[in-house]
């Protein structure tokens, strides 16, 4: 995967993201090759994987993921030329990626975003992650599902810091 472009964002060498409750992808950029670790695959020695290191259907679901068959530029061409605030996050955090996440997450994490910034949005989610997802490996919760988050009440899921979306995100669970 040599994209000519930055996947990850350039403030960050790494980024962490959980795929379907199943596995946990750890992403970092060196130069334009894209490393990775997937908890579902044993380490190797060096630790960090590459294209050239690795099995095509692993690499074909990364690329999945971050959709890489998309192009930046064709998606950024759609903008308005005169959003001046648009155009400077764009050059600002060029090659943001948008993740193919799960129907669900992508959801409640829109609905959990409301009035809120990245941080706090990233706090919700993990603590709703912790609180209701199966564990993935040592450190990581899948994403809770429907059914999880069903079974919360009202109180367990204002624990979670979503406030007035509480009551949004457990409408939506049906």
């Amino acid at each position: 995967m040599r994209p000519g472009v930055p996947l990850v964002p350039r403030r960050r060498d790494r980024l962490v993201c959980r795929r379907g409750g199943r596995e946990v992808w750890r992403l970092r950029q060196e130069n334009d090759i894209l490393q990775w670790h997937c908890s579902r695959v044993p380490p190797q020695r060096d630790s960090w994987r590459t294209q050239d290191n690795n099995s095509p259907e692993i690499v074909s679901e990364l690329q999945h993921y971050l959709a890489l068959d998309v192009s930046l530029r064709d998606i950024v061409a759609t903008f308005p030329a005169d959003d001046a605030s648009l155009r400077d996050a764009v050059r600002r955090h060029w090659g943001l990626r948008v993740l193919r996440q799960e129907p669900w997450e992508t959801l409640a994490s829109f609905i959990a975003s409301s009035t809120k910034q990245i941080v706090q949005i990233r706090q919700i989610v993990k603590l709703l992650a912790r609180r209701f997802g199966e564990p993935i490996g040592d450190d990581f919760h899948a994403f809770p599902t429907v059914q999880a988050i069903a079974r919360a009440s009202h109180e367990q899921l204002l624990e979670c810091k979503l406030g007035f979306r509480a009551k949004n995100c457990w409408r939506r669970r049906e």
